[in-house]
């Protein structure tokens, strides 16, 4: 990966959007000419820094800056099993079976990436997943990597206005309650998904062509995510 030029501190509660069972709304549309983050640029959050405090000369950005959430209750918390002491990023609402929470980063459009997250299935009856975002277009069209402790499979996901479209899956040790890994590498209409290291998804989807990144669970899971990261190519 290339060298960091940015380095984002962590996040509080962000706004929470919709209820169970309620419509997802669309919550922004990217401007045709946002420029991509430039090849070889490494954004990383650990979720751990307290935010900016006014007067103190700090230059990070201001955490209404950082992420936009779609849908959830998304917010940084103290967790003593952080893979990163102190902090966590955690998703800790509960939806219907059809919802997807989500929480997009602003203001940042990679073409081809290497994106990686740790993350925790915590609880769930319908679903103990976590979800890596790219390619979003705007908070309803979007690509999703997302593993699910329950199903025990990774699953590589476009999702548009008729719903999720499975790209590809794969069976992989996914168990609750311990830190995993989840990482993508895309290139053009190539997608590569890894799970603790190990390669699970090669697929290509002509659709890609860049776009937003984030974070996704799905129905009630409750997750955590520590240490993601996501560098431009």
């Amino acid at each position: 990966m290339g060298a960091v030029a940015r380095a984002l501190g962590s996040v509080p509660l962000v706004l929470v959007v919709g209820a169970c069972g309620a419509r997802v709304p669309t919550v922004y549309s990217p401007d045709a000419y946002e420029p991509r983050v430039p090849r070889g640029t490494t954004y990383r959050w650990s979720f751990d820094t307290a935010p900016p405090t006014p007067g103190t000369g700090q230059v990070s950005p201001s955490p209404e800056r950082v992420f936009e959430a779609v849908l959830g209750g998304w917010g940084a918390r103290p967790d003593a099993d952080a893979t990163s002491l102190p902090g966590v990023y955690r998703q800790g609402l509960r939806f219907g079976a059809l919802d997807a929470p989500r929480v997009l980063v602003r203001d940042l459009i990679f073409g081809d990436l290497d994106a990686t997250v740790r993350c925790r299935a915590d609880s769930g009856v319908r679903a103990q997943s976590c979800g890596l975002v790219f390619d979003a277009h705007d908070s309803d069209r979007y690509f999703v990597a997302r593993a699910d402790a329950l199903e025990g499979v990774v699953r590589l996901l476009h999702v548009t206005g008729d719903g999720e479209q499975e790209v590809a899956h794969a069976a992989a040790l996914v168990t609750a309650h311990v830190w995993h890994t989840l990482t993508v590498h895309a290139r053009g209409e190539q997608v590569v998904v890894e799970w603790d290291g190990q390669r699970v998804i090669a697929a290509v989807d002509w659709a890609r062509d860049g776009g937003r990144i984030g974070l996704a669970t799905a129905a009630d899971a409750v997750t955590s995510f520590d240490d993601f990261e996501a560098t431009a190519d």
